[in-house]
This record gives C-alpha cells, sequence and structure tokens, in this order.
C-alpha cells in the first residue's frame, strides 16, 4: 500500500491548492499506475483552467481600467470647472459606459457558453435565410465605411441545427470584424456553401489579412490585431471568442485563414441536416 500513501499525499497537496503536484505512481504498469495516470491528468486540467481564470481575470481587469479612468478623468475635468458641462463630454462619459456594460455582458456570455449554461433553443434552420437576414442587417454599415458587401449563397439546401439568436450573431459579429477591418471601397462577402456534408457559413474581406503570428491567438478574449482603419471603436475586444464559444456549444467548428492576395476569411462549419 506504499504507493497508495504517496498517492494520498499528492491529492492532499493538490486540495492545498498544489495545481502543479503529481503522483509518482503513474509509470507503474499496474491498476495503481492507472490511478495515479488518472490523477495527474485531473491535476493538469486544473492546473490549465486556474491558469485561464487568472489571465481572464487580468485581461477583464486591464480593459475595464481603461473607460473608467476615461469616466472618472472627464467627470472630475468638468467639477473642477477645466472642461465645460456640455454635451460633448457628457457624450464622452455615456460612450464608456455603454463600453462598460458591452464588455460585462460580452464576458458573461463567453463564460456561460463555454461552461455549457447558455440556455440555447437549438433547432433545424435554413443557415441560408440568416446569410440573407445579416447581409440586410449591415448594409448600412458597410455602406456608411465606404464598403461593398455581398452574399454568396449555394442552390444546395443549407440545413444546419443551431439557436437561430445565436447564429445570426454569430455571423453578425463576424460580418462586424471584417467591416472594422477593411479599408475604404474594399469588399466583404457572407458566403453559405456545402463542403463534405457541412455548411460553411464564412465571412470574407479583402483587409490587410492576418498577420501569421497573430493567426493563433485571434479568438483570445480581449486579443486584438493592430491592423485595420476601424478595428477598436466601442468593441469589448471578445466579439471572435464569442463566437467561438458559441460555435463550440452548437457543436460546430470555428476556423480562419489569410486568403489571396489578401483579406481574411472567417468560417463556422456545421454538420449538413435536412430541414
Amino acid at each position: 500500500v506504499a504507493p497508495l500513501g504517496r498517492l494520498r499525499d499528492a491529492v492532499a497537496d493538490v486540495a492545498a491548492g498544489d495545481l502543479e503536484r503529481r503522483s509518482d505512481v503513474a509509470d507503474r504498469p499496474d491498476e495503481i499506475g492507472d490511478l495515479g495516470r488518472s490523477f495527474d491528468a485531473m491535476a493538469e486540467s486544473l492546473e490549465r483552467s486556474d491558469a485561464i481564470r487568472r489571465r481572464l481575470f487580468q485581461d477583464a481587469a486591464h480593459e475595464l481600467k481603461t473607460p473608467l479612468t476615461v469616466i472618472d478623468a472627464t467627470t472630475t475635468a468638468i467639477l473642477d470647472g477645466v472642461y465645460e458641462h456640455d454635451d460633448r463630454h457628457l457624450e464622452t462619459i455615456r460612450s464608456q459606459s455603454q463600453l462598460l456594460s458591452r464588455i460585462v455582458d460580452d464576458l458573461r456570455t463567453v463564460s456561460l457558453a463555454e461552461a455549457g449554461k447558455l440556455p440555447l433553443d437549438i433547432v433545424p434552420l435554413d443557415a441560408a435565410e440568416v446569410v440573407r437576414e445579416t447581409a440586410t442587417a449591415f448594409d448600412s454599415a458597410a455602406g456608411l465605411a465606404d464598403l461593398t458587401l455581398t452574399t454568396e449563397i449555394a442552390e444546395a439546401p443549407l440545413g444546419v441545427v443551431a439557436d437561430r439568436q445565436r447564429l445570426s450573431q454569430m455571423l453578425g459579429a463576424l460580418t462586424d470584424n471584417a467591416i472594422r477591418h477593411t479599408p475604404r471601397h474594399g469588399h466583404v462577402t457572407i458566403e453559405a456553401s456545402v463542403t463534405d456534408g457541412h455548411v460553411e457559413l464564412a465571412v470574407r474581406d479583402d483587409g490587410p489579412g492576418i498577420p501569421p503570428g497573430d493567426l493563433p491567438n485571434v479568438f483570445e478574449r480581449f486579443y486584438r490585431v493592430e491592423a485595420g482603419p476601424r478595428q477598436d471603436a466601442g468593441t469589448s475586444g471578445l466579439g471572435l471568442s464569442i463566437v467561438r464559444a458559441l460555435a463550440t456549444a452548437q457543436d460546430a467548428t470555428m476556423d480562419v485563414q489569410n486568403v489571396v492576395p489578401h483579406g481574411a476569411r472567417f468560417v463556422l462549419r456545421f454538420q449538413r441536416v435536412t430541414v
């Protein structure tokens, strides 16, 4: 029973907060070794989750600090008589307050989706309809940015099983992201096609693309690629993280790649069904 005693000590250390602790019995070829390997896998998962939690708190604190600083500085300047008590400075306070609210709401959505606790109304639906609705909703935004927004929808049936509201939210976030990263007179295209038994919903732009070193990180919370004329205007920095979390919650996959000669293409992939 000596190996079990060592494993018991490892369990006690992890319970006390030492998440780097591992058993020293995982190399055994018997049932005790199986138990040790299971324990080590659990400890690694706990350590990884703790690291993600710590990073989330650090990132959230950093993102929340900026609008709070602007609100405090503007309010103080008004009270001290440095700024006039006018609509322009009040609008600054309101816009930063709205940004704070957006960050909090987006953090809640990401956390619920990743925990599998976000309420979803999963039903069979026609993805082509959602694509058309998204294009209509963002037509004005594209026009104001001097961009052309078009759709490319396959004639084949595009049935998927998803939450219609969340699917619309996902395509909307990707379209908004493309508009913010595409220079004037550029093009943004929302695609819907069938590939290998899956429905692919993609948003493609002809902007500067994503630096190769940034590609693995674009779905991380608060990660921003320093490119594009409007990338940080009033955004929480969580849009792509939300899209990935919602995709996972609906058994879909999320991918991104640069396109030739320039631009980026974000792809949602759902299992194709008959509607």
